[in-house]
């Protein structure tokens, strides 16, 4: 049994939109003192008669007395919850102190019920308080005052339930059309969209990457190494450029030599003022003699010799803000051949995973599709660097590239559409598409993607709810059936009015209800 509570200031439409609303068939409605409903006995076979429609048992709970009167006036079944006492049958109860609220009170409280209605009488003490009286009136004028009385509490239903009662439904069951078909589509860069011939205009994705991984060297050789590293050469002699010649010598405070390995032009310097301002240039050199100990930190400034004896010596020089590294003489750790073919072919297959198709689909432009067999990796070079560092390995560079062959799912959508539009007969919408793509073929070369769709749905009327309540509203029922009728794709259809002396659509469209089945 459902219980729903009644606020004081409901309305009776509001109470019967719950009753109506309620998923259980029996239904108990709590309804305070001071209810609104109390305003007219006719609330309660509005009630009556709603419920009884609905084909739902209602029991009426109140503390109210009046209320409870009320209810059974319209042979509703009723109870005081303190009482425990149902109203079906005429009795008479009297009860004492039957809760902390009785008890507060002085006397008895005697209820009586009838027939004509169920009615509080109280036992209490003499009061102290003044009493007031009103002035009688004849019977004629209580008449003429409980008719206009009648009157308004009717006139102010029938407004609010012109107002806000009246409601229609309708439930439509489409006709279902099984579809099916098998199509087969050509995708080409720069090509336009020619549903007539399936040709579709596809897309070029591609994204470049490169790893670089460390491997043991397992062999061992007597090696003679020179230390390298790279200098920024200045120039604060003069505008004009100078070239150096590879092999040019530079040496460190200490004797030290290293020469360039490349010819290097220095840019000239800027003199603005009589005042210059050195350009500089960055190059890398080499030690002039193999070890260790041409392995050095950051040097300030080197000189070069080449110059001596001329003003240039002074006006060109160098620095370095990195160390010298890979000086060394002695055995060293070398890769074998097998070191290094197994070195690459383990990057290739680290270099794969990096370039997989699904790392990137989720920054593709909204709606297009990428199938599967529509992307290819390749490796575009791998650079084995064979000299070893303090820990034994020898480096290994890898790139490679993905590229992949998308399109607008939705072209291919369009283009079904027209066809399952003639098999219907009528505009149609698909319900349940789905897509399954076969004899998938890319052509990297060309830029070109031939593939199979095998596509399925179920077809139905393509009606719209909303415009549907938008060209119903205000229509009469038998404009609303015709109207129905004259729908393509319709099955059958179920048209619900409420309340029962309603027969037409409300011109509120949120008072139009419908259910696409």
């Amino acid at each position: 049994m459902e219980k729903i509570i009644i606020e004081a200031n409901e309305s009776v439409a509001e109470v019967v939109e719950k009753i109506l609303s309620a998923k259980d068939a029996d239904i108990v409605l709590i309804i305070p003192k001071n209810s609104a409903l109390k305003g007219s006995v006719s609330n309660f076979h509005l009630i009556k008669h709603e419920a009884e429609a609905s084909k739902k048992n209602v029991l009426i709970e109140s503390v109210d007395e009046e209320v409870l009167a009320l209810a059974h006036s319209s042979h509703l079944e009723s109870l005081h919850p303190l009482l425990n006492t149902q109203h079906s049958t005429a009795d008479i109860i009297e009860e004492e102190d039957f809760a902390p609220k009785k008890k507060a009170r002085e006397g008895k409280v005697k209820v009586i019920v009838s027939e004509e209605g169920a009615y509080p009488e109280e036992i209490r003490k003499p009061s102290r308080r003044p009493s007031f009286s009103f002035p009688k009136m004849d019977f004629p004028a209580k008449k003429i005052i409980i008719a206009a009385a009648i009157v308004l509490v009717l006139a102010v239903g029938g407004w609010a339930a012109a107002a806000y009662l009246p409601r229609v439904t309708v439930v439509l069951t489409l006709k279902q059309t099984p579809w099916s078909i098998s199509n087969n589509f050509e995708a080409k860069q720069d090509a336009s969209l020619n549903a007539s011939s399936s040709l579709l205009a596809a897309e070029l994705f591609s994204q470049n990457k490169n790893i670089t991984q460390f491997y043991d060297a397992t062999g061992k050789s007597n090696v003679s190494q020179k230390a390298t590293g790279v200098i920024t050469i200045f120039n604060a002699y003069s505008s004009a450029s100078q070239e150096l010649v590879a092999t040019t010598r530079f040496v460190t405070p200490d004797g030290k030599i290293y020469r360039l390995n490349n010819t290097t032009v220095v840019p000239g310097a800027q003199v603005v003022g009589g005042k210059i301002t050195p350009s500089s240039i960055s190059a890398p050199v080499t030690a002039d003699k193999a070890g260790d100990s041409y392995n050095i930190g950051p040097v300030s400034h080197f000189s070069i010799p080449g110059f001596a004896g001329t003003a240039r010596y002074n006006g060109f020089y160098g620095s370095s803000a990195q160390p010298m590294v890979g000086g060394f003489v002695g055995v060293k750790q070398v890769p074998t051949a097998n070191d290094i073919a197994a070195a690459k072919q383990s990057i290739a297959s680290a270099l794969a995973s990096v370039l997989s198709p699904n790392l990137f689909l989720s920054q593709l432009p909204t709606g297009f599709k990428i199938i599967n067999g529509a992307s290819t990796t390749t490796v575009d070079k791998i650079i084995v660097i064979p000299d070893t560092n303090s820990q034994g390995q020898f480096s290994v560079f890898a790139q490679g590239t993905v590229k992949a062959l998308g399109f607008q799912e939705n072209d291919i959508k369009d283009i079904f559409s027209s066809l399952w539009q003639s098999v219907a007969g009528y505009p149609a919408a698909a319900r349940n598409l789905t897509l399954d793509y076969k004899l998938i073929k890319a052509d990297f070369k060309n830029n070109q993607l031939d593939f199979q769709v095998n596509a399925s749905a179920t077809l139905v009327s393509a009606v719209s709810a909303d415009d549907f309540k938008s060209q119903v509203t205000g229509k009469s029922e038998d404009d609303l059936r015709s109207f129905i009728l004259g729908l393509p794709g319709v099955d059958k259809a179920n048209i619900s009015f409420w309340p029962f002396w309603v027969h037409g659509v409300p011109k509120d469209v949120n008072r139009v209800k419908i259910e696409i089945q």
